[in-house]
């Protein structure tokens, strides 16, 4: 790195050293918030914080291995300013490092958990908006323009009967999700498994090692796994 990126990147990170103490100090016990090990981008709102809304459990905790907000693919536009809101008895749980990359945008609502495991990313523009249960499991990949939303923000009736508002997802380990994906309402993903470009996902369950496309998304293929 060059000594003029250097500089740029010193005073990036003064910057934010404000916001992120807070943040860090907010939501962890102090042997885990003096590491320092969650960054928040520059367009990234912070808010409806409180203590344990935000939980690590890994014993191998280090300086930014939670980033949300920043970085992504060259050539693809942030879209949307990040969010980071974790609303009352909600729980932000990671098992490992995760990097949700520019304009990420993350809603858990009240009484919801989302568990995220270890070596996470999402590309630019993730939205992920919750209110029940949610797992992705180890070493997913998401792509840009990504919205992970649990429910219909509303209630709907059907012949009189009041609907739920959310289901609960749940996302294998090892599964990739292309860009401008859409996943909605009571899905299980398996491992290994790949949903196309574009796909919308309204429920069901896919077992592993699947190729996943379409509207709504439907099996392709068997047999499947990826690299990165």
């Amino acid at each position: 790195m060059s000594i003029k990126n250097r500089s740029k990147e010193f005073l990036y990170n003064a910057w934010l050293f404000p916001k992120n103490l807070y943040v860090n100090f907010k939501v962890l016990p102090f042997n885990q918030a003096k590491k320092m090990p969650i960054f928040i981008g520059l367009r990234v709102q912070v808010k409806d914080l409180s203590r344990d809304s935000i939980i690590i459990e890994t014993d191998n905790i280090y300086k930014k291995m939670i980033t949300i907000g920043r970085g992504g693919s060259d050539g693809i536009a942030q879209t949307q300013n990040g969010l980071l809101s974790v609303q009352k008895n909600g729980q932000l749980i990671f098992k490992g490092p995760a990097y949700f990359h520019s304009g990420a945008r993350i809603w858990i609502g009240e009484n919801s958990q989302v568990v995220i495991g270890k070596d996470f990313s999402a590309n630019k523009n993730l939205t992920l908006f919750y209110e029940g249960k949610m797992s992705i499991d180890d070493e997913c990949m998401i792509g840009w323009n990504v919205e992970i939303i649990d429910g219909n923000g509303h209630t709907v009736i059907e012949n009189g009967v009041p609907k739920s508002k959310n289901c609960n997802i749940n996302i294998g380990s090892h599964v990739w999700i292309g860009a401008n994906v859409k996943i909605s309402r009571s899905v299980t993903i398996g491992d290994n498994s790949i949903i196309a470009y574009g796909s919308t996902v309204t429920g069901g369950f896919f077992e592993n090692n699947t190729l996943l496309g379409g509207y709504p998304a439907k099996k392709i293929k068997s047999g499947i796994n990826w690299e990165k």
